[in-house]
């Protein structure tokens, strides 16, 4: 139903009610007539007041009036307000409707997320209610998580993503009709980069580098309680025993403790078992070749020296890599 109020003198005052309809909480609020190039001031805003003593009773006890708080330059202070999802704003024109058939509006706002939204070309004359959904959100890139691990996104902000996770978005600078967007990210130890355009529509990107999933199978015949990988320029076993770390589906380390006797074992493969470990997982291993050695409950050591691994990867261990 059309919001309209007669003034007479054949003038009328038009209303317009905005509904926030996003589903999250909408922090700014600007409208313009269509045409302009100008949005103006905050709309969601209210001005600052402050309580003060304007005078007397006859029993001397003070009485209070209200007045808006003005800045040095004399300028009215004003403080804004959040419109929920429901919320709503009411805005007017007045006008003579024999003299002007049309009024409209553009209607532009920004969420909690820092996500702008619009509704061009609001006919206030005809339109009394425009609520503004997902619909009228701009353009948007998000990224998700296809690592299997967690990973932490530092550009172009910054965010906690599990896996398969999607980020808040991003949307192009000065309402750019195109632009390159970098998504900087870190998978434990390492970052990575990955890139994208975005134009008229939304974007997904989907973030899948990471370090390699190492599988260890031991072919041995016997049982292995130790295990080393270090660098494939390093000649010492350093980092200690990879047997004491577990692999969560989350790709967090869940502490394992080793076993001390052949009788009872944990942190162990067995043979024709496998332990399978992410190299994110291993501080100070930059990716590509890797010496590994595998001890037995017997005593004896199986080594594989510059192994390279850039891909998840199988890595069997026999009678063959005895040293």
């Amino acid at each position: 139903m059309l919001m309209v109020t007669f003034s007479g003198c054949g003038f009328s005052t038009f209303r317009q009610t905005i509904v926030n309809g996003t589903g999250v909480t909408v922090t700014e609020l600007y409208i313009r007539q269509t045409g302009t190039t100008e949005w103006g001031n905050l709309r969601n805003r209210n001005p600052v007041t402050e309580r003060y003593v304007s005078g007397y009773n006859s029993d001397g006890s003070a009485r209070y009036s209200t007045r808006n708080v003005t800045d040095a330059q004399g300028r009215t202070v004003y403080r804004a307000y959040s419109i929920d999802d429901g919320g709503n704003y009411s805005h007017s024109s007045y006008h003579n409707p024999t003299k002007v058939t049309s009024r409209a509006f553009d209607i532009l706002v920004k969420d909690i997320n820092g996500l702008y939204y619009s509704r061009m070309n609001q006919d206030i004359m005809t339109i009394s209610s425009v609520t503004i959904t997902q619909a009228d959100r701009h353009p948007t890139l998000v990224a998700q998580n296809n690592t299997g691990f967690p990973i932490r996104i530092n550009r172009p902000f910054q965010q906690n993503l599990r896996n398969s996770g999607i980020s808040r978005g991003v949307q192009n600078q000065n309402f750019a009709a195109t632009q390159n967007h970098i998504i900087s990210y870190t998978s434990d130890y390492y970052n990575y980069t990955a890139q994208a355009t975005l134009s008229n529509q939304h974007v997904t990107v989907s973030l899948t580098e990471r370090l390699p999933i190492v599988t260890l199978r031991n072919t041995t015949g016997f049982t292995v309680n130790r295990v080393f990988v270090v660098k494939g320029s390093e000649q010492r076993w350093i980092g200690g025993n990879i047997l004491s770390l577990d692999l969560t589906e989350e790709g967090v380390l869940r502490e394992v403790v080793a076993g001390q006797t052949t009788i009872q074992l944990e942190g162990s493969i067995t043979n024709n078992e496998e332990y399978r470990f992410w190299l994110g997982n291993l501080e100070g291993l930059e990716p590509d070749r890797y010496n590994i050695r595998m001890d037995d409950v017997q005593g004896n050591s199986y080594v594989k020296r510059n192994v390279q691994i850039i891909d998840d990867s199988v890595i069997t261990f026999s009678q063959g890599d005895k040293q």
